[in-house]
């Protein structure tokens, strides 16, 4: 067997087509972006709200502002969309 023989063998053949264009694919991709941050907002709206109104009921135990700290809990909440958003736009 000759040598171009068994190199003809062993390399895989590649196909190719012709390459389609891809119409939509940015505009799912900022869609796909807005969804996730909307819903992560969404998200840290809720536990906000919840704190809210549960803030005055606690059965004689410690209340809401002896084991939180509102405003440093905020301030994180800002930071991580703020992270949020940066990624994603970075992502774009």
């Amino acid at each position: 067997m000759s040598s171009a023989t068994a190199n003809a063998q062993t390399e895989p053949r590649a196909y190719h087509l012709p390459e389609e264009p891809h119409l939509h694919e940015g505009h799912s991709t900022m869609l796909g972006f807005w969804m996730y941050l909307m819903s992560d907002c969404l998200i840290f709206a809720i536990l906000f709200a919840t704190y809210a109104v549960l803030g005055g009921s606690f059965a004689g135990g410690p209340g809401p502002k002896d084991l939180f700290d509102l405003p440093l809990i905020a301030l994180n909440t800002a930071m991580l969309l703020f992270s949020s958003i940066t990624y994603g736009f970075a992502m774009l």
